[in-house]
């Protein structure tokens, strides 16, 4: 076992007597090949008994659904994603962004597996989402005091 999935076990274990109630797991670069994840869930699924895991996601190449799908197989019902796929991670120069929302949920819905999301909803905020980003935030005006 290379170490750093033993490390990852080992935090498991931590979390798991101090009674958490979830625990995520991350792809915070969106490297783990498909494979990689599903071991991986499967080696943290044996430490965490009936506590719920959920994953969060990026979308590196495209190819962030596909251990979005094996997770749920293996009994994963919890996902991070973000609007239009924002994000990034300020650790990890060049992450790419989060696995989108609307995927997920037009991903979901295509298998049979009913989100409650209203997709044109979603796709209503998004619009407005990425309206303000296209524009550029405001800075925050800072007062002399």
């Amino acid at each position: 076992m290379n170490e750093s999935i033993k490390n990852v076990l080992e935090m498991a274990a931590a979390y798991r007597e101090m009674g958490v109630e979830q625990l995520t797991l991350a792809d915070t670069i969106g490297s783990a090949a498909p494979r990689l994840v599903k071991e991986r869930l499967q080696e943290v699924q044996q430490i965490m008994g009936d506590v719920p895991l959920a994953l969060h996601l990026h979308d590196r190449f495209g190819f962030g659904l596909a251990p979005l799908a094996l997770a749920y197989d293996l009994g994963v019902r919890r996902f991070d994603s973000a609007l239009g796929g924002l994000g990034g991670c300020p650790y990890a120069p060049g992450a790419p962004g989060n696995l989108d929302t609307e995927t997920v949920v037009q991903f979901f819905e295509a298998e049979g597996i009913s989100t409650g999301i209203n997709s044109e909803r979603l796709a209503q905020v998004r619009q407005r989402i990425l309206a303000v980003v296209a524009r550029g935030l405001d800075a925050p005006s800072v007062q002399a005091g």
